[in-house]
């Protein structure tokens, strides 16, 4: 029987789905509704490897947005030696934060009156497609921010939120 918090879950993402808890069930299932984290990990990291282009959906709007998977890499560490203070970047793998199961970092959205409008948003909606089929992913606004390289944003997705 599905959990009574996934399935409200589900439903502020997917309010048009009209899955009760036993339909729900046979969904995952059936594969129709991905609740695996590391599947969607998975999913995640090919995305960022493929450098593809995800649909991004805003609350109920109709206009899409697109945006890119971007990696975060660890800060520098700061390394002495000789009494030199030198930045070092740490061992990483690409996409390794996705691991982590809590964010995903993506590019400025385009067209960019898409990232004035996620920040006035309950819901974001990353739609991945693939050559079979699609994958959508609800997410929610984590924060917005601006290193020297780049402007990205951060969202947070829940551990069962693939579609």
């Amino acid at each position: 029987m599905a959990d009574e918090t996934l399935l409200k879950k589900y439903h502020l993402f997917f309010p048009g789905d009209s899955y009760h808890a036993e339909d729900f069930d046979a969904a995952v299932d059936s594969g129709d509704i991905i609740i695996d984290p590391e599947k969607i990990v998975n999913l995640l990291q090919s995305t960022l490897h493929d450098e593809a282009i995800l649909e991004v959906e805003l609350d109920d709007l109709t206009r899409i947005f697109f945006c890119r998977v971007l990696d975060h890499t660890p800060e520098l560490e700061e390394v002495e030696a000789d009494g030199v203070v030198m930045l070092v970047e740490p061992e990483y793998t690409k996409a390794e934060y996705l691991a982590e199961q809590d964010h995903v970092v993506i590019t400025p959205l385009e067209p960019s009156i898409g990232n004035y409008l996620i920040s006035t948003v309950h819901r974001v909606l990353l739609r991945i497609l693939s050559s079979k089929c699609a994958f959508e992913l609800g997410c929610f606004l984590m924060k917005k921010s601006e290193s020297v390289e780049c402007r990205f944003c951060s969202v947070h997705f829940h551990k069962l939120s693939g579609r």
